[in-house]
C-alpha cells in the first residue's frame, strides 16, 4: 500500500484483490490514542512527539489534503468501503510506534528530554511557538477526525498549515525542533520487526478463532520481507500479492516462489535491455510530475541540512561570511546532483521518475553507467537556477525530449516499468492461483 493515493483507484484495486476473502486485516493501530495516551507520549518523549507532529504537518498533511481529501490514510478509507460493500469486517492488527514509545523506558526518556532541553535553550521563543503549532495543527485535526468530523479535521489542518507558514515568515519556526522529526523515521525502522511479529500473532489468533480460510492483509511494502520470513512459523501461506503504485494501476502477482517474497515490491530494478528509445518516450506531463516530486524529495532534507550547516559554520569559523556563502551555494548543488547521479546510476530512475513510470537508458536502451549518470546531471544546478526553463524547453522541442545533460551523456528518458521481477505476470482478475493456496489461512499484502 501507499498511504497517499487516489481513493477511487485504491478502492477498485482492493475490491478486485479481495475476491473470496473473509476479512480484511489492516496495518492500523488496534486502539486509537486519546488525550491521555498522547499526554503520556509528550511527557516521556517530547523531542520525538513534537518532531513527529511537525513532520506530519509539513509533509503528510499537504499530501493528504491534495490526494485524499481526508486525514485518513487512503488504504484505511478504501478498506472500509470495500468491507461495507462486501459484508466483510476490517480488523486493525498493528501496534503503532506511538503506542510503543508511550511506554518508553528511562534511557529514551532522558535522551528525549536532553534533546528537547537543548533545543529549547537554543531557541526558547521559537521552540514554544513551534511546539504550540505542532499540537494545534498536527494533533488537534487528528482528534477531530477520529470523532467522525471529516471536514472539521480538514479545516483544522488547513489552519495549522497557515499558522506554520506564518511562523516561518515571522522567523519563529524552530528548525531544530523540526529536525527532531527525523527521530520518527528512526523509530519506524527500529520498531519494524516488532510490529511484524505483533501483526502476524494477531492475524493467526483471530483467524483461528473465526476459522478464516483466507484473509487480506493491507500493509506497506517495507513490511513484506519481514512478514514473509516469519509467516512460515505462523503457518500462514501467501498465494498472491498486490504491488501498489502511486497514482497508477498496480499489479497482482500469483506466480512466485516463497523465497521471492522478501524482495517482491522492494527488489532492485530489473535490467533495461527490453526498454529501447523506441519503446515509448516519457510523456512531457510525466516528466514535469517526476521533476516536481524529485524536487520535493531532495529539496526538503536539503533545506533543513542547509540551515543546520550554515549555523554551525557561522559559529565554528573565523570567517563566517565566506564559509556560509560557500555552504549556501555549494551544498544544494552537491545534494541535487548526488541524488540524481546515485539513483540513476544504480537503478536507472529516481523516486519521481519511478512513480511516473519513467526510466533513463542509453542510446542502445541499456542501463546507463556511472559516468553517463554524472555527465547527465552535471548541468542540473544551472537548469535549477533557471527554474528548469531552458531544460524544459529543450525537452519540449527536441525529437527525443532530451535536455543538455541528455545530449552530453547520450541518454534518453523512456516510459517503462521495472518495478517487479520479469517472471511475475500481472493478474488483474483478483483470483487466487498458487501452489500454496491450499495452506490455510492465507495472508496477502497490498
Amino acid at each position: 500500500m501507499i498511504h497517499i493515493d487516489r481513493l477511487s483507484k485504491v478502492t477498485r484495486e482492493l475490491e478486485a484483490f479481495v475476491g473470496d476473502s473473509e476479512t480484511i486485516f489492516i496495518e492500523s493501530p488496534t486502539d486509537s490514542m486519546g488525550l491521555r495516551q498522547y499526554g503520556s507520549l509528550f511527557a516521556r518523549v517530547p523531542a520525538y512527539a513534537f518532531g513527529a507532529l511537525l513532520l506530519q504537518l509539513a509533509i503528510y498533511t499537504p499530501l493528504f489534503l491534495l490526494f485524499n481529501r481526508d486525514l485518513l490514510p487512503t488504504e484505511l478509507a478504501a478498506a472500509r468501503r470495500v468491507a461495507d460493500s462486501n459484508g466483510l469486517s476490517v480488523q486493525a492488527v498493528d501496534e503503532h510506534p506511538n503506542e510503543t514509545l508511550s511506554r518508553a523506558g528511562p534511557r529514551l526518556i532522558v535522551l528525549n528530554w536532553l534533546v528537547f532541553g537543548v533545543v529549547g535553550w537554543l531557541e526558547p521563543v521559537a521552540t514554544a511557538a513551534t511546539a504550540a503549532v505542532a499540537v494545534g495543527g498536527g494533533l488537534v485535526p487528528i482528534l477531530i477526525r477520529r470523532r467522525g468530523h471529516r471536514y472539521g479535521g480538514l479545516a483544522a489542518a488547513i489552519c495549522g498549515l497557515g499558522l506554520a507558514g506564518w511562523l516561518v515568515a515571522e522567523g519563529l519556526w524552530s528548525v531544530w525542533l523540526f529536525c527532531c522529526g527525523l527521530l520518527f523515521v528512526v523509530v519506524i525502522v527500529w520498531t519494524l520487526d516488532h510490529r511484524n511479529e505483533v501483526m502476524l500473532d494477531r492475524i493467526e489468533e483471530r483467524s483461528t478463532e473465526a476459522d478464516y480460510d483466507e484473509a487480506v492483509l493491507v500493509t506497506g511494502k517495507a513490511h513484506l520481507g519481514g512478514l514473509a520470513s516469519l509467516a512460515s512459523g505462523q503457518e500462514l501461506a501467501v498465494p498472491r500479492v498486490h504491488i501498489s503504485r502511486w497514482l497508477r494501476a498496480g499489479t497482482t502477482i500469483t506466480d512466485f516462489e516463497p523465497e521471492d517474497l522478501p524482495t517482491i515490491g522492494r527488489k532492485t530494478l530489473a535490467p533495461t535491455n527490453d526498454l529501447t528509445p523506441n519503446s515509448g518516450l516519457g510523456p512531457l506531463a510525466r516528466r514535469v510530475g517526476a521533476a516536481v516530486v524529485d524536487l520535493l524529495v531532495v529539496g526538503i532534507p536539503t533545506a533543513v541540512l542547509w540551515v543546520v550547516f550554515a549555523v554551525v559554520a557561522s559559529i565554528a569559523t573565523s570567517d563566517p561570511t565566506a564559509t556560509v556563502g560557500a555552504v549556501l551555494i555549494g551544498f544544494p548543488a552537491v545534494m541535487v546532483v548526488g541524488y540524481h547521479v546515485l539513483l540513476e546510476w544504480r537503478f536507472g530512475t529516481t523516486v519521481g521518475k519511478r512513480l511516473f513510470g519513467l526510466v533513463v537508458v542509453d542510446r542502445a536502451g541499456d542501463d546507463i553507467s556511472g559516468r553517463s549518470a554524472l555527465a547527465r546531471n552535471l548541468l542540473r544546478p544551472v537548469s535549477l537556477l533557471g527554474g528548469y526553463l531552458v531544460g524544459g524547453l529543450l525537452v519540449a522541442v527536441t525529437s527525443r525530449h532530451q535536455h543538455l545533460g541528455d545530449r552530453l551523456a547520450g541518454t534518453v528518458v523512456v516510459a517503462g516499468d521495472r518495478s517487479t521481477d520479469s517472471s511475475a505476470e500481472p493478474d488483474d482478475t483478483g483470483t487466487t492461483e498458487s501452489a500454496q493456496s491450499n495452506q490455510p489461512p492465507a495472508a496477502s499484502n497490498s
